[in-house]
């Protein structure tokens, strides 16, 4: 398997081979990522100008009544979560998913 980080310097080096064969191509064409489902990850591509992201990760997450939650970073994090939204102590609960939030 590949790493995050290895993952990430072949999308950088593929975005700079791109620019480098084709320097006079239009702006308006795209380029994707598929298969990611880090939202960090997500957020790091699209730094590096990936236009697109496909990823399961929303729909397997809706299936399983989960929702993310990301701790921002002047906290501990950043870290993530899955909420469990079936779960009983959310029943009544207004309150933020994330403290802070």
């Amino acid at each position: 398997a590949c790493s995050r980080e290895d993952r990430l310097k072949i999308v950088s080096n593929c975005l700079a081979k791109l620019e480098e064969a084709f320097p006079d191509a239009p702006t308006i064409q795209s380029t994707a990522f598929m298969g990611s489902c880090d939202p960090f990850e997500v957020l790091e591509v699209l730094a590096l100008g990936v236009d697109t992201v496909e990823t399961s990760l929303p729909y397997v997450m809706t299936r399983q009544s989960l929702a993310l939650a990301v701790s921002r970073e002047d906290q501990a994090g950043p870290e993530t979560s899955a909420v469990n939204l079936r779960d009983s102590a959310f029943a009544r609960d207004q309150g933020p998913l994330v403290n802070g939030c």
